[in-house]
């Protein structure tokens, strides 16, 4: 079975096996599920926060690409280095998961999808430090199933993760937060510039990623400009008009 996250419409840490991450049966959803609730935020030095985060620029990109490709929820996984001593979370890997069962209050990841993100992490030598969905109609705010799923990630995953949510309107929307203490808090998002040709190469693998399980694409005229301003070339620019019908192009 995959993860099932809904909403209301307004390297050294080893993965768990799946059991360990989800229920046996299908959890009956009602109505408390699909609440947002705003995050509190953490009041300087009285309740600071246990950390900061750093995501490359690239990610947010490849995040916001993954987004702008169905008008039903998205989910990906994210992948870093914790500095526990700095007290920081550098966000420096992403890897785009296939949802099942998708519609545009809730997704469910693909188990398999899942297990090859984290095999990808291992190989270049990071840990799993997040995850991320989007919020195609309402408010990067997370509902309760996103609190419950996060305090599950973080039962786990015990020396730093996060949860991050894109609302794909324009310019998009981000939350970050994690759970304290029950609740959902605010975290601080600092976007840093990582340059070099191994960023270039891994944004282009992570586009072709999200890409990858579309047989078309039916976005307005807005969002297609969109997506065609974060491709990185017409290669990708020509891949998208292939799904969207528009030119014939052998994939």
């Amino acid at each position: 079975e995959g993860r099932t996250i809904a909403h209301a419409n307004s390297s050294d840490t080893k993965v768990p096996k799946r059991r360990r991450m989800v229920p046996s049966k299908p959890h009956k959803h009602d109505d408390s599920d699909f609440e947002l609730f705003e995050p509190n935020r953490h009041d300087g030095d009285l309740d600071p926060s246990p950390f900061v985060v750093r995501v490359a620029e690239w990610i947010l990109k490849v995040i916001e690409f993954h987004s702008l490709l169905s008008t039903n929820e998205i989910i990906g996984l994210l992948g870093g280095i914790v500095k526990e001593n700095e007290k920081v979370i550098e966000v420096t890997n992403v890897f785009p998961c296939v949802a099942s069962d998708a519609t545009g209050i809730e997704c469910e990841m693909d188990p398999l999808s899942e297990m090859q993100a984290c095999e990808y992490f291992e190989e270049h030598s990071v840990s799993l430090i997040g995850w991320y969905h989007s919020h195609p109609t309402f408010a990067a705010n997370p509902s309760k199933r996103d609190i419950d799923t996060q305090t599950m990630y973080q039962t786990v995953f015990t020396g730093g993760f996060v949860g991050l949510i894109v609302r794909p309107c324009d310019p998009p929307s981000w939350s970050c937060f994690h759970v304290h203490h029950g609740l959902p808090y605010h975290i601080d998002i600092t976007r840093s510039c990582l340059q070099g040709n191994i960023h270039e190469k891994e944004y282009l693998q992570m586009l072709s990623r999200a890409v990858t399980p579309l047989s078309s694409l039916t976005v307005d005229d807005r969002t297609y400009k969109r997506l065609v301003a974060l491709a990185p070339n017409d290669q990708y620019r020509r891949l998208l008009a292939s799904l969207r019908g528009e030119i014939d192009v052998e994939l």
